[in-house]
């Protein structure tokens, strides 16, 4: 671990003041000698993305998130994101100070795509691949990096 924190200090990365003890010293309550063996340590953030399939009730994939996005742009911004097929969507928190943080971020964001696609009679599924569902029937979506990978996998 010592190699991380001095690549780390290296890379001129926001610290945070610590006690001995580990805590953030602004939170140890320590007094004391204690208190003043204080370190610095790495500030650490987290983020979370994930990828989720637009199903309808049965399950079958829909090409749908073009719609999806231009529903969600106001609320949730740059937070929601295309991918090479119709029907699924990107969705990332914002950079978060800790795991409670991204956690409710998270939970924010599904929330908000499921109450966006409920009135659709959509849903979100997350999975790696659809277990049913047949790649070549899936409509790519039109960005220019997609059709150009697109052409690359047909060779």
């Amino acid at each position: 671990m010592g190699w991380v924190l001095r690549w780390i200090a290296r890379a001129g990365l926001p610290r945070a003041r610590r006690c001995g003890c580990g805590l953030p010293a602004d939170q140890c309550g320590a007094s004391g000698s204690r208190a003043m063996r204080q370190t610095d340590v790495p500030r650490l953030t987290i983020g979370i993305e994930e990828e989720f399939q637009i199903v309808d009730a049965e399950g079958q994939l829909r090409s749908h998130s073009e719609t999806l996005l231009a529903a969600a742009r106001p609320r949730l911004g740059e937070q929601i994101k295309l991918e090479m097929m119709q029907s699924v969507i990107e969705a990332g928190t914002k950079i978060c100070a800790d795991i409670s943080e991204a956690r409710e971020e998270i939970g924010t964001l599904r929330g908000t795509l499921a109450a966006l696609l409920r009135p659709a009679g959509l849903r979100l599924a997350s999975a790696g691949t659809h277990p049913f569902s047949h790649w070549q029937e899936q409509q790519v979506t039109g960005q220019e990096r997609y059709k150009i990978l697109e052409e690359e996998l047909q060779d």
